[in-house]
């Protein structure tokens, strides 16, 4: 009789735990506002040409989030050979939200990117070129742009062109 007992409390309290392990990760079929999407986004480079070469004129890009109020989220590095070689770059966000994804490839020391907080708005990234010694901007001779609203694909595709 006690041998019973004990399997009792220990599958109410197996079923307690587990219970509470669901409650707690927020993904509940009713509550879906809380889940992470996780995406495959490839970022593809369309050259100056128009033809594509092996050698990618991109040396790095940034991609800022925002969500679909326009507002900022987070941004992501990406590095040169992650574009070149065609890896995809996880993006997590939640299930409810249909992000904007922008962009901006080829920023050097000639060009300045606002430090974004979560909650700024999309108005507020833009990309300030340097002065020259009478005060005019300097062109910016290879940037790269893209944006692209993200949907409920596993898979996405982002191309970023030159920006004149």
């Amino acid at each position: 009789m006690k041998f019973k007992g004990l399997i009792g409390i220990r599958s109410f309290v197996a079923v307690i735990c587990v219970g509470a392990h669901l409650l707690l990760s927020g993904c509940v079929r009713e509550s879906t506002e809380l889940c992470e999407r996780v995406i495959q986004l490839h970022i593809t480079v369309r050259p100056e040409s128009g033809l594509k070469t092996s050698a990618s004129p991109v040396h790095g890009a940034t991609v800022f989030l925002f969500d679909q109020n326009d507002k900022y989220l987070k941004h992501i590095e990406v590095a040169a050979e992650d574009i070149e070689e065609n890896r995809p770059i996880a993006v997590s966000y939640r299930q409810n939200q249909k992000p904007l994804a922008i962009v901006w490839a080829n920023i050097t020391s000639r060009e300045t990117v606002p430090s974004l907080q979560p909650g700024a708005s999309v108005n507020d990234l833009f990309i300030s070129t340097a002065k020259d010694s009478e005060g005019y901007d300097l062109y910016p001779d290879n940037l790269y742009f893209g944006m692209e609203r993200l949907e409920a694909k596993a898979v996405q595709e982002i191309e970023i062109a030159p920006k004149t």
